[in-house]
């Protein structure tokens, strides 16, 4: 029994901890600075990207950086990315080719520029990524 209640104590602690952690998070916007394809060499190009954002809050600027689904881009359908003769990712739409990573970054960026996250506003630089921001996305626009 001695042993028992320090050890109820001590999970009641972290259960109700976690619980006011979820209960505290921030709805946030973070500006997305940097795509970076997730590659697996030889030839292999995942479904997820690597978004390295931004965002102030408080007096003080953040930065981030998780993984994101490329179908979360909304890319529009007829996209096809794949490894060229030269080893390097190629994207091509309604006949238009982006050769390069920096190309396809900016194709990217095209569609959505904005990320949503949520942050702990006792400790701001705890972040976690819900999902590309819908507002900043108009593709007829842009493409």
């Amino acid at each position: 029994m001695t042993l028992i209640l320090p050890i109820i104590i001590i999970l009641s602690y972290l259960f109700f901890r976690q619980v006011w952690y979820h209960n505290r998070k921030i709805k946030h916007l973070a500006t997305i600075e940097k795509i970076k394809l997730s590659v697996i060499k030889p030839n292999l190009i995942l479904p997820e990207v690597e978004v390295f954002f931004k965002y102030q809050y408080g007096g003080g600027l953040y930065i981030g950086r998780g993984f994101v689904k490329m179908l979360d881009f909304n890319i529009p359908d007829g996209c096809s990315l794949a490894y060229n003769q030269e080893n390097t990712p190629v994207l091509t739409y309604n006949d238009k080719i982006y050769a390069e990573e920096e190309h396809i970054e900016a194709f990217l960026l095209n569609l959505s520029d904005k990320v949503n996250i949520h942050i702990d506003p006792v400790e701001p630089y705890r972040f976690e990524i819900i999902n590309l921001s819908q507002e900043s996305q108009n593709t007829q626009n842009k493409i």
